[in-house]
């Protein structure tokens, strides 16, 4: 009898071996699935309603756009559900998931975890003048700071007043700047000193050197080398073992890390540029370690748990009630925070995150080219049609406007920003715009609003006063491009 029931026994658990097998490559098999709808169906940022819109494939718009690399990792049900790669690290070395990439500005929401954890613990407090614990620099104090203070809670959110994009602090190894010349305006840095030059408290402006000031207070605070304070801070707790401050990277790490390409497709130097600005742009990651500060983020926000922060100051990340923005992070509805994010841009390399608040879903997209945007974009698109995702990753749909050909000659040319030449020119009809970091098509909005398709960046013209185009003007006024003379047929 026993024979029988040992036989019986391991009968069923050799059924429950196959089945699980079978439950493990039906999983597996409808992953591949998904993967393959994405990997086919990346869109561009723009479309015009009522038209069919052009469809690349990773592979097809890494080619066009001469990418050398893609790493992407999807969330799903609070989980990585895959990770894949396209492309090389640098000629010759192909992508593999455990590659490094400069994680740019995403560095900054995981900065933001660090400083709160730190204000959880009384250290710092969110309203208070950092200048009370700020030992090694101060911030300078003007006639913008008399009565409103530089705190935490406004460096975080980028409401602080802090000066925006005014020094160049990375550079080849061993010509950047420390972050104590970045705040000085000292040493190889271009501009400076960090300083504030509005209200604190007044209006949202994006700024690393605001980044910069944090990284010097945890610093001050802590007492303990930057990279230290992110390792046991996040990176530790989150088990981000692919992930590092260190700049420069030990030589060590070098070999494991995708090389930076500029947007005329040469290889950067020693394989990307070192920012000792860290709390602005600093980390070392994988798309994988960043998907899993992602769903920390999402499990804490629920209140499932509590690695780094709790689920008060988690909530804070994702809308801040005080400052009306999220600390660190991009958010989609500010006042539900829908949607969170962020992108990250240096030499060499972009890469971003957006994932939902609810529902446990996301995606992190990182490349080793600062010609990604587009690819980025259309990536992102793609997975949130694959998994259901709301309006928070959808291209933007506009209405047709009419603009005939003969009209649009009057647009093309070539302008100039810097000592860089941009040319618009027609081809089939549309307008097309080319420039060192690629090329695009225009798409009318209005008479002088033009969107470009792969990656939604708004152009305006601007005429002169006898009605001729004389220039470009993007990024909200902040850059113009001069138009310099007039395309011959």
């Amino acid at each position: 009898m026993m024979r029988h029931v040992i036989t019986i026994t391991i009968a069923c658990f050799a059924m429950a071996v196959v089945g699980c097998l079978d439950g493990q490559q039906d999983r597996s098999s409808a992953v591949d699935t998904r993967v393959a709808r994405v990997e086919a169906g990346v869109l561009p940022a723009v479309v015009v309603r009522g038209t069919m819109s052009d469809v690349f494939t990773i592979a097809g718009m890494m080619e066009k756009l001469d990418i050398p690399g893609v790493s992407v990792a999807v969330v799903h049900n609070g989980r990585v559900e895959w990770a894949r790669t396209w492309g090389v690290k640098l000629a010759g070395e192909v992508l593999d998931p455990h590659a490094m990439f400069q994680a740019a500005s995403v560095s900054k929401p995981v900065v933001a975890m660090a400083a709160l954890s730190i204000a959880a613990e009384g250290k710092i407090d969110l309203d208070t003048d950092v200048n009370h614990y700020l030992s090694s620099w101060k911030i300078p104090e003007n006639d913008f700071t008399a009565t409103e203070k530089v705190t935490l809670r406004r460096l975080l959110s980028h409401t602080a007043g802090v000066s925006s994009f005014t020094v160049d602090d990375g550079g080849p190894a061993g010509e950047a700047p420390t972050l104590l010349q970045i705040l000085r305006g000292e040493g190889p840095t271009a501009a400076g000193p960090v300083t504030v030059d509005m209200v604190p408290g007044s209006e949202h402006r994006y700024s690393n050197e605001g980044y910069a000031i944090v990284q010097q207070l945890l610093i001050d605070v802590e007492r303990k080398p930057f990279p230290q304070i992110m390792e046991e801070r996040v990176l530790n707790p989150l088990e981000m073992n692919h992930s590092t401050f260190e700049q420069p990277l030990p030589a060590a790490l070098l070999a494991h890390t995708a090389s930076g390409h500029t947007g005329d497709g040469q290889p950067v130097p020693g394989r990307g540029y070192v920012y000792y600005n860290m709390g602005a742009g600093g980390l070392w990651s994988t798309a994988s370690d960043l998907a899993a500060f992602v769903i920390e983020i999402q499990r804490s926000s629920a209140g499932h748990s509590n690695k780094v922060l709790s689920q008060e100051f988690t909530q804070l990340m994702l809308y801040d009630p005080v400052s009306g923005h999220g600390l660190g992070l991009d958010v989609s509805d500010k006042a539900a925070g829908a949607s969170f994010g962020h992108y990250g841009h240096t030499r060499g390399f972009m890469c971003r995150f957006i994932a939902t608040v609810e529902g446990g879903d996301g995606v992190v997209i990182m490349s080793n080219s600062n010609k990604s945007i587009p690819l980025m974009e259309g990536i992102a698109f793609a997975v949130a049609k694959e998994y259901g995702w709301s309006d928070a990753a959808t291209p933007r749909v506009i209405e047709p406007y009419d603009i005939s050909t003969e009209a649009l000659e009057a647009y093309t040319g070539t302008y100039k920003v810097g000592d860089y030449p941009v040319v618009i020119d027609l081809v089939g009809g549309r307008l097309t715009i080319s420039h060192f970091e690629g090329e695009d098509v225009l798409l009318p909005v209005s008479e002088t609003v033009f969107l470009q398709q792969l990656d939604g960046i708004e152009l305006t013209f601007v005429k002169n006063k006898l009605g001729e185009i004389e220039a470009v003007s993007l990024m909200g006024g902040r850059l113009r491009l001069n138009r310099v003379d007039r395309i011959e047929d």
